[in-house]
Parts: structure tokens; C-alpha cells; sequence
């Protein structure tokens, strides 16, 4: 049975418009309560496949977390809500099934009553959104399986987790949401592994970032596998782990977070032109290549304000501001959509993220000359509580001299300097016109010259000579490799690199050739800059400065110089099997999927805002000096001596604080004591 669902309506302002729109989400929302405040005589429904309209989608994996602590939180507006606030009618449980451009009619299967109904319009409006993609794998149906698209998805997960008592999870996906929800998963205290096909996390930004963010996230305790792809979810009755080219993984819980998909499938055969992706073309104005169509949200395909390339950018913020300028153009107005940046910023665990623009492997595809910079800067005055650092990544074309792309890390306000980006892009503006802008400063907002400003003068100094560096993906690719590394830190922190104080250069340095090639490496960047102009000046001809320093690059042996600092400073004058013990935990975390996957990670990890070795807490893993003893123990434990029986934690009861001696016996089971330590398992 077939309803007919028309009514006389009115066409443009003053006129009688009946408008269908097919979505109730950000796009779908936003377009029908614009419509109605410019037109208010307009017949505006909204058809929606789901139960709720308008809801925090971006918020759920803080739901999940409990940071957003109850599920109505998540529903922005209901639909008799929206109705009352609007004018615009919103029909629920509404399959959209069919489009007759034709007719100018869409079929709709009702969710309720099972009934195929039929609406006429004059308008119709697309914003039918894009769903999780689950691939047909063994197991994805299993209890314990989900998805993070809807409110529903969060208030399931999160129930599970507080039914079940579920321990370890699996996130498969390394894109944001991914990323998000591995972080609340890991605060409600599961131990997380994310897993990816890519050779990076992130997508967007570029590897040397996107390596930074993930040697992050397992200092914190995230596992991290890359270019490891999801085979099957494992058990009977319930999620009990992933199957892995190379193995399984033990998981009460599993994210599928692989991406997204348009909801446009009931589209196929109408005519609209779109995608490969099944996104639809949309012109500035949002209209489709059917009359009396149009299109918003994230089933559309926009164009990239650099490139003029079609993009897909399913973001919500697109999305408001595609459903504005869809009803404005709706209603006469000359109102067109330019296209998006590619903006985005994340929430990572004690780091966030921001990237707008192009990255360089986008930039270059599209014909730029490329030049790049990366810097560690303050994010705010350093002697002001709470200061730390930003990582900022900046793109430029080397002729035009103009901004195409901003990348930046940091535990704080990284949306600010995203944001800065987006201004500087979209009025097209180059290096040199972002060099003094006035920004806003006060100790406890920013520093003197802005950390984006400093950056800035930073890149320009590079395309202007000033400063010959490599990147670090240069460094990563082996471009360095012909190359001495001179440690040029505070404080010597480079195992086997020869240490030059800058302060001390007054001259020529004893055992460095002028025309040798020198690679110049500090903490973040600053000071080796400072080396390289003072040795240029006493005829230093083939020096480098590496990007970003130590803060953003690994060196060469870092992860055996780790372990020999760790063993020497923990088990300092203790006999050789006391030393082959503590290298005996660090390589079990290694191995353990509930820690980091490299040595130095290990080493470095933060937990609850506390390193995990004391002397990385106190600072004493820098100062101490490797004896023979420990390098023989390390070697040993590295060749495979093991004496631990598998332990991951070690006490000295003796030296602890109360708290940590009452975890240690409430939480761990013990194992053996020996050479004044404690050791213990979970």
C-alpha cells in the first residue's frame, strides 16, 4: 500500500515552497532551520532513517570515556524539539529508499509500520549522511563488536564495558574517531592496541608528525601495530580477540573504525552524477546535476579551496555550513560554498592535534615547489605554570612564497594555531605578509613573538639561506646518512656522538673538519641553528641543522641507549644478573601487548601523568655513566639471557612510597626477589 503525501506549498520568499529533505543530522538540521527563518511560509519535512536528529556525533567516544557523563547529552535536539524551535516538520524512522527526479517524488519505507509511502516536493534536499564501514569478515557480528557512528553505538559500548568488565580492547583504525575512542577506552582503564593497514596513524598529516603522535600514544600506554591488517574477530559467543597476518590478539572488546561510507546506495540509478566514492557532485550553491536537487553534508563531494580538486571532507563543521549556504541559495540569495581546507583537530591523551591545508605529498601532487619546516617552540611564556611545547609543521610553495598547509602537536590550545592557518590560506597570503602579525600575548596565552610567528620566521629563514637543515622525513629517508651526528644539547644525550658546547665555540672545534659533513642535533632545533650560524662564520662549510631535534627524531642506537641508561641507573652497583634482570622487564613490556613496541618507548612511558622508572621521573637516566658491567648485561639480555620468568615489574620496598608498595602487592602477583629488588607479573 502506497500513501500519497502532496500539499499546495509555496515557490521562492512569498511564495508557496514545499521542500523535502532526506537526512537529519548536521547538514539536513541546519538547511531546514535556515529555510525557515528566511522563508517561514515554507513547507520544510525532514524524512530520517534513525530515531534521533541533530546529535553530537563528534562527542560520542568522550561518552564512551564518561567525560560526557549522561546519553542525553548526545541528542542535540529531539524532533518535536526542533519542530517547536523551527517550524520545520521531522518525520523519524523514514528509510528513504527511492528518488524520482522526474515525478519529483521520494519513496520512503516507514521503519514503524512496515508501509512504502510516496512525498511529493519542489525542492529536495540530500543530506543523507555516511555510515561505518564493517567489511564481511568472520566474527564482525559478535557480541563485543561495534562501530562509532551514532548515539546508539556509544550507549552500547559503554553499557558493555560496565556489564562485562571487559579488560583489553582492539581499535581497528587509526584515523581520528579511532584514535578518540582508544583514548576513552584506555581511561575507563582497558588496556587498547590500534591497529592499522597504513604505515601511519592520523591520516592527513604527514609521517614525520603522524611518527611522533604514535611513539606518543604508546608513551601513554596505547599500542600501536601499523601495516597490520584485520583478518577476523575471534570466539564463540562473544569477541575474544583478532586474527593478524602475523598472529592473534587477545581483545573482550573490538572498535571497528575503518572508515566511512555515503549513504547514497538508493541514489544509483537516478541519474545524479557523482563519485567513485558514491559521493555526489555538488556546485558552490549545493545543487546536484538534477533539477530542483540538492546536495550537503557528508554524502557530498566539495572542492579543495588549493587545488580546486574534487574532496571528500566529511567533517560536521562542513556540514552546518554547507546546509546554511544550500538554503540560502534555496531561497534566491547569491550564496556560494568555496570549498574546504581539509581542517581538522584531535584529542589525544595529554596531546591534541590540528592540521589544515595540504600536507607535502598533496602539496607536490598538485604542482608546488615544495618547502617545508618543522619546529618545537614554546606554547606559552616557559617560566608561566603549565608551559610546554608545540610541534608546528608548516608547507609553503617556494615561488609564490604562499602558506599551503599547517600541522601542529602539543598537550595545548593547538586549535588556535590550526585556526591561525586557516585564516592565513584562505586570504592566500604568503610567508613573508605572516611574518609580524600582532598577535595576542600574555605569559599565559602565548609568548612574546607567537609560537605560529616564530614558525613562520623559522621557514623563511630556510627559503632565504639562512639555515640549511634536513627535515625529518628526510632523516628518516637516510638522507643524513653520510653525515656526522654532533650532539649540540644542554647536556650530552647522544650515545657514541661527539658533545659541542655552543657556548664554548669561539673558533675552530678540535676534531671537526670544515668542510666535513656535520649534522647538527639539539633538543628541539634552536640550538643547533645557533651552532651552525657560529660555525659558518669560522668557516664551516657543510653543516646541517636536523629539524625538530631530539623532540621529533629518533637517532641511531636509541633504543640500545635507553636500555644501557635505564639498567645502569635502577640497578647501579648492583652484580651482573641484577642488571640482565631489569633489561629481562623492559624487553617483556616490549613483547607484552599492554606496552609500548620499542625498548625507548618503553623506557619513556608516562602513565597517569608519571613516568613508569623512577629515574625517568627524577631526571637521573641522563647523568648517569654506562660502566662494562652494564653493557655486558644489556648485551646478554638482548641475546636472549632471561632470568625473570616473565616479569613486567620490579620494586625496591625498601625506597618506594606507601602508594606505589600497596599497589604493588593489592594489583600484582609476586614472582622472586633478588639483588634488592622485588618482582612481579599481572
Amino acid at each position: 500500500m502506497a500513501l500519497l503525501m502532496g500539499a499546495l506549498v509555496k515557490r521562492k520568499r512569498g511564495q508557496l515552497m514545499k521542500i523535502l529533505i532526506v537526512g537529519g543530522v548536521a547538514a539536513g538540521t541546519k538547511a531546514a532551520a535556515k529555510l525557515k527563518r528566511l522563508n517561514p511560509a515554507a513547507d520544510v519535512t525532514i524524512l530520517t532513517k534513525g530515531k534521533d536528529i541533530s546529535y553530537a556525533g563528534c562527542g560520542l567516544p568522550y561518552y564512551v570515556g564518561g567525560l560526557i557523563p549522561e546519553k542525553e547529552d548526545l541528542i542535540v535536539n529531539t524532533p518535536a524539539k526542533f519542530t517547536a524551535l523551527t517550524g520545520a516538520k521531522v518525520l523519524v524512522e523514514r528509510e528513504v529508499t527511492a528518488l524520482d527526479a522526474q515525478k519529483k517524488e521520494l519513496t520512503a519505507h516507514n521503519l514503524r509500520t512496515g508501509v512504502q509511502e510516496n512525498y511529493d516536493y519542489d525542492e529536495c534536499i540530500i543530506a543523507c549522511g555516511a555510515s561505518s564501514i564493517v567489511p564481511p569478515l568472520p566474527g564482525v557480528s559478535l557480541p563485543g563488536v561495534f562501530t562509532m557512528r551514532t548515539p546508539q553505538d556509544a550507549i552500547e559500548l559503554r553499557e558493555y564495558l560496565e556489564h562485562t568488565g571487559a579488560k583489553r580492547a582492539v581499535v581497528a583504525g587509526g584515523g581520528f574517531i579511532g584514535l578518540e575512542v582508544a583514548e576513552n577506552l584506555m581511561q575507563k582503564g582497558l588496556a587498547v592496541t590500534v591497529i592499522d593497514m597504513a604505515d601511519q596513524i592520523m591520516p592527513g598529516f604527514d609521517k614525520d608528525m603522524a611518527d611522533y603522535a604514535r611513539r606518543h600514544l604508546e608513551s601513554k600506554g596505547i599500542k600501536v601495530r601499523l601495516n597490520t591488517r584485520l583478518e577476523a574477530v575471534l570466539g564463540e559467543s562473544k569477541a575474544e580477540g583478532i586474527r593478524v597476518p602475523d598472529g592473534e590478539i587477545k581483545a573482550d572488546v573490538v572498535v571497528m573504525s575503518l572508515g566511512i561510507r555515503a549513504n547514497t546506495a538508493f541514489l544509483k540509478d537516478t541519474g545524479l552524477e557523482m563519485m567513485p566514492n558514491g559521493t555526489i557532485v555538488v556546485d558552490s550553491q549545493m545543487k546536484t546535476s538534477l533539477e530542483h536537487v540538492w546536495a550537503a553534508g557528508d554524502c557530498v563531494s566539495v572542492v579543495n579551496r588549493i587545488t580546486g580538486e574534487r574532496t571528500w571532507a566529511p567533517m560536521g563543521s562542513s556540514a552546518n555550513m554547507e546546509g546554511r549556504t544550500l538554503a540560502e541559495a534555496l531561497c534566491g540569495e547569491d550564496s556560494n560554498f568555496p570549498g574546504v581546507l581539509g581542517t581538522a583537530v584531535v584529542k589525544l591523551p595529554e596531546l591534541n592535534g590540528g592540521r589544515t591545508g595540504l600536507n607535502e605529498e598533496a602539496a607536490r601532487k598538485a604542482g608546488h615547489d615544495v618547502v617545508s619546516v618543522v619546529s618545537v617552540v614554546d606554547d606559552k611564556a616557559h617560566y608561566y605554570p603549565g608551559a610546554s611545547t608545540f610541534i608546528i609543521k608548516l608547507i609553503a610553495d617556494k615561488v609564490s612564497r604562499k602558506l599551503l598547509g599547517v600541522q601542529v602537536l602539543g598537550s595545548g590550545a593547538v586549535d588556535k594555531v590550526t585556526d591561525v592557518g586557516v585564516v592565513a590560506q584562505t586570504m592566500g597570503a604568503t610567508v613573508d605578509q605572516l611574518q609580524n602579525m600582532d598577535m595576542a600575548y600574555a605569559p599565559p596565552f602565548s609568548t612574546a613573538i607567537h609560537p605560529f610567528v616564530t614558525t613562520i620566521n623559522v621557514l623563511k629563514n630556510k627559503m632565504d639561506g639562512r639555515v640549511d637543515t634536513f627535515t625529518p622525513i628526510e632523516f628518516m629517508q637516510g638522507k643524513a646518512a653520510d653525515y656526522r651526528i654532533i650532539d649540540t644539547a644542554l647536556l650530552p644525550k647522544i650515545s657514541g656522538a661527539p658533545y659541542v658546547d655552543l657556548t664554548a665555540v669561539n673558533g675552530e672545534v678540535k676534531g671537526l673538519g670544515k668542510e666535513e659533513k656535520l649534522l647538527l642535533v639539539c633538543d628541539k632545533g634552536k640550538r643547533a641553528y645557533l651552532l651552525q650560524n657560529r660555525l659558518r662564520h669560522f668557516g664551516y662549510t657543510n653543516t646541517k641543522v636536523l629539524e625538530g631535534g631530539l623532540t621529533v627524531n629518533q637517532m641511531p642506537k636509541q633504543d640500545y641507549d635507553a636500555l644501557l641508561r635505564i639498567v645502569e641507573a635502577e640497578a647501579t652497583g648492583g652484580d651482573l644478573k641484577s642488571k640482565v634482570l631489569i633489561a629481562n622487564v623492559v624487553l617483556n613490556r616490549v613483547n607484552d601487548e599492554r606496552f609500548p613496541d620499542s625498548i625507548y618507548d618503553v623506557v619513556f612511558q608516562y602513565a597517569g601523568g608519571s613516568a613508569q622508572f623512577s629515574p625517568v621521573e627524577d631526571g637521573r637516566i641522563y647523568s648517569v655513566e654506562i660502566t662494562e658491567d652494564t653493557i655486558q648485561a644489556v648485551d646478554q639480555a638482548l641475546e636472549g639471557e632471561d632470568y625473570s620468568q616473565g616479569a613486567l615489574f620490579f620494586m625496591a620496598r625498601q625506597s618506594s612510597d606507601s602508594n606505589s608498595v600497596e599497589w604493588f602487592d593489592s594489583e600484582l602477583k609476586p614472582l622472586f626477589s633478588y639483588g634488592g629488588h622485588e618482582y612481579f607479573t599481572f
